[in-house]
């Protein structure tokens, strides 16, 4: 799989499996992140199968994206299914960064309340 890390007969290969090996081989503070968060959280419009995680080390494997970050706080951070992964506020943050999404403006926005100050009819 990656430098250091091994898989087992009974560990079923596939997405989830190198999504996981991609977190352990990058060591601690280490999370599923973007386009691959997005997925775990089942996010509308995320249909990219891409490894990526984010890091506070420098690294580079086939296979995987590596974004680089300062160390997250627990606010940044959750748990699915036992894969460390973005909470789902930075999740959206770093799809929001760049990621194109498809078929999923909904996720983006919400429609306002007409009385609401920020209605557009509102003086």
């Amino acid at each position: 799989m990656y430098q250091g890390v091994y898989a087992t007969v009974e560990s079923p290969a596939g997405w989830h499996q190198s999504v996981m090996a991609a977190c352990l081989w990058a060591g601690p503070g280490a999370a599923v992140s973007h386009r691959s968060a997005g997925l775990l959280w089942k996010l509308q419009g995320i249909v990219s199968p891409l490894v990526e995680i984010t890091s506070t080390r420098s690294l580079r494997a086939s296979g995987v994206v590596v974004h680089r970050s300062e160390p997250m706080t627990r606010d940044d951070l959750a748990q699915i299914a036992g894969f460390p992964v973005t909470a789902v506020e930075r999740t959206l943050l770093n799809l929001a960064a760049g990621v194109p999404l498809t078929g999923s403006r909904s996720l983006w926005t919400t429609p306002c309340d007409a009385d609401s100050p920020l209605s557009s009819d509102s003086g």
